[in-house]
């Protein structure tokens, strides 16, 4: 994860679960001189568009409040969806006996993808 990501993670991680979500992944990106926030949220019962609306408004008052560097970006929220990255050990043990697709960087043994379960 680069710098900028870990930064808005830590800075939007706490305030978003406060509002009974949790902050999967952060994507900055930057095309010409747009900038865009990308923020991959979960909840308890799945998202839903009036939960990316919450948590949006919930990450506008933490961004407007702190650096304004963050004032010019555009600010996405959406579900991981069901290609979602597993990252924390948590989402693997919530993903225990599911199915799953593994793309390696380097070959093991002459695979770079499997499929299997956790």
């Amino acid at each position: 994860m680069a710098r900028t990501e870990e930064i808005l993670l830590n800075l939007l991680a706490v305030p978003i679960k406060e509002k009974g979500f949790e902050l999967i992944d952060v994507v900055f990106n930057r095309h010409g001189s747009e900038q865009i926030i990308q923020l991959f949220i979960d909840g308890p019962h799945g998202i839903g568009t009036d939960d990316c609306v919450a948590v949006n408004q919930v990450a506008q008052e933490v961004l407007e409040s702190g650096d304004r560097i963050y004032e010019t970006c555009t600010l996405e929220v959406s579900s991981p969806g069901i290609f979602r990255k597993l990252k924390t050990p948590e989402h693997f043990k919530t993903f225990t006996g599911r199915r799953i697709r593994l793309r390696m960087q380097q070959k093991i043994q002459g695979v770079k993808n499997a499929i299997g379960s956790i």
